[in-house]
Parts: structure tokens; sequence; C-alpha cells
């Protein structure tokens, strides 16, 4: 799922506000977890990464930091960090290198 949830209005890669993560978070990210229990999430982005880390008290340094030292180990789930595959993940980390953070995730499992 979205780490916020809805669709805003364009320009697309503008920034979310940080109201939108709260209420996405607080109604539907975090109940949603707690339905499914997963044992391996996958965060797209910077954004997911951050409510991530404020629903689980992990400390969200740069995401490229965070996606090369993946996964976050906290007690039986595993966090994966990745960019986003869109035009602005792109512009921060190459395809080449979104490629291998997926493999290290396939190799992982």
């Amino acid at each position: 799922t979205n780490a916020v949830m809805g669709l805003k209005n364009p320009p697309m890669s503008a920034n979310f506000k940080s109201s939108w993560m709260k209420e996405s978070r607080d109604a539907f990210l975090i109940p949603l977890i707690d339905i499914i229990q997963p044992k391996i999430i996958i965060a797209i982005g910077g954004v997911a990464t951050q409510s991530l880390g404020t629903i689980y008290g992990f400390k969200v340094s740069k995401l490229i930091d965070l996606v090369d030292n993946s996964p976050i180990k906290l007690d039986s789930l595993l966090i994966f960090p990745v960019f986003h595959t869109g035009g602005l993940g792109l512009a921060n980390r190459k395809k080449e290198l979104q490629i291998e953070d997926w493999k290290r995730i396939k190799h992982t499992l």
C-alpha cells in the first residue's frame, strides 16, 4: 500500500504535506500493518521510510544510507527502504543501482 493514501493535485512530484503522512499513517497504514503483521516491508521512497520510522521508532537518516545498509532489522520484521522508481527516484539513484537493490531483497528472501 502507499504510505500516503489518496491522490494529490499536480505536479505529482511535489512534496507531501506532513499532515497527509500523519493522517494516512494513523487511519490506514498502522491498522493495515496490525492486521497483516508482515515479516517484510519494502518502503518505496523517503516518505514511506519516514512514516515507518515514526511507527517503529528507528532513526531515518539519508535514504541512500538506509538503502545501502538495508534491511533494517526490528525483532521479527525486516524493512527494506528503496528509492522510488519514478522520475525523482531515478534522478537520485540510477536504474542499474535500483535493480541491484531489488536483487539484494530477493536474495534475502
